[in-house]
């Protein structure tokens, strides 16, 4: 075999590596997709879905709150039932690991029945899997999108939670956005990376008035830190708080969580450029 024929199969060999390579990180992405298409909120078996499945938790006020995913290639429906400041939401049932690296988790709300309250809209990464409660001791990561009786309203906010005490990286200003824009549905985004002395984050939120908002910054307060927040056994979730008015509905069309895949694709561009270099010479 002369070396020319030789390089030609170097380079096919490449080609499929790299073929390979994205198709693999494609394929392996999501630590955590459900769409809530399959008709039962506990499981997550429709195409491309990953280690999904949630349950409803509550603030355990009574009014009978409820979550479930009604119907094939539907929504997740979270209702936070007839209780004054009840609070419901669904948590994921199975753990995605967080302990290092970089992840964007996003949030697909489709509507909301009427302006939530209180704390609002809550989107969130948590190391446990019953309701979200603050500095008991399970360190989160909550975005919180706010109607009125909000702090500010109509705004948002991104809370850091170390299992102890609290701090707000965040904040927006008050009637960011209208509550017609919340009612209507909205993404949001949420970029984290371990790197760097104490990790960092972005917030994506599109969809609401002024879209797009991004915020970013470090987890540089002490006691707050990416490592302070984050472990190997993280839950996804979503909740929707009422105030003393009607019952408020969530509905939620997507969570996803997954994993920056570049390491793997430039892995695979890596040999394929090194083929491509090697075959010039020869030429």
């Amino acid at each position: 075999m002369n070396r020319r024929a030789f390089t030609r199969i170097l380079l096919g060999c490449a080609v499929a590596v790299a073929i390979l390579t994205f198709s693999t990180a494609s394929a392996h992405a999501a630590l955590l997709n459900d769409h809530f298409d399959d008709a039962d909120l506990a499981t997550a078996t429709g195409l491309g879905e990953v280690n999904g499945g949630f349950a409803l938790e509550t603030n355990d006020l009574g009014g009978s709150p409820s979550a479930i995913d009604p119907a094939a290639n539907s929504n997740a429906v979270i209702n936070t039932g007839s209780a004054d400041n009840g609070n419901a939401g669904i948590v994921s049932l199975n753990t995605v690991d967080l302990a290092s690296g970089a992840f964007t988790a996003t949030w697909v709300v489709s509507s909301v029945s009427g302006t939530p309250k209180s704390n609002g809209i809550v989107l969130g990464l948590q190391s446990d899997n019953g309701f979200i409660n603050h500095a008991d001791g399970d360190p989160n990561l909550l975005v919180r999108v706010f109607g009125d009786n909000g702090s500010p309203d109509f705004s948002f906010d991104l809370r850091a939670d170390n299992g102890a005490s609290t701090h707000v990286y965040e904040v927006g200003s008050a009637n960011a956005f209208t509550n017609a824009s919340i009612l209507d549905g909205f993404t949001a985004d949420l970029e984290l990376t371990s790197a760097g002395t104490n990790g960092s984050y972005t917030l994506t939120l599109t969809g609401l008035d002024s879209s797009p908002i991004v915020r970013s910054g470090d987890f540089d307060e002490s006691g707050f830190a990416y490592s302070d927040l984050f472990d190997s056994t993280m839950y996804a979730s979503a909740y929707v708080q009422r105030g003393t008015e009607e019952a408020k509905t969530l509905n939620v069309d997507r969570i996803t969580v997954i994993p920056e895949p570049a390491s793997l694709a430039l892995l695979g561009m890596g040999v394929l450029g090194l083929l491509i270099a090697r075959r010039r010479r020869l030429r």
